[in-house]
Order: C-alpha cells, then sequence, then structure tokens
C-alpha cells in the first residue's frame, strides 16, 4: 500500500494543476479537480471498507 501511494503522490506532484493549465488550459483542470478528488475519496472508501470487515 505505501509504496503504491507514493508513487501515486509522485504522480500528483508530477501532474499537479500548474503544470496541467500550463499544457492543455481549463479541460485539463477540470480533470485534474475530478481525479484529485478522487485520490481524496479513495483512501476514505479503502479505509471504511477495511473497517467494516
Amino acid at each position: 500500500m505505501a509504496p503504491k501511494f507514493d508513487r501515486l503522490m509522485e504522480w500528483v506532484v508530477e501532474s499537479s494543476p500548474v503544470a496541467v493549465t500550463r499544457r492543455s488550459g481549463k479541460t485539463a483542470t477540470l480533470r485534474w479537480q475530478l481525479v484529485s478528488r478522487r485520490i481524496v475519496l479513495f483512501p476514505t472508501t479503502a479505509c471504511s471498507s477495511i473497517n467494516q470487515r
């Protein structure tokens, strides 16, 4: 879990809003917001599913 999460955070840094916006503007920013929301939701859903077991 931890190594994969580190890799995910590296990817997040590489595709940060500034870099993405510089490349292709508003659509990329919207896509970034969706991705970041998914990244925020995933740990919480994973934790809740672990707790339910």
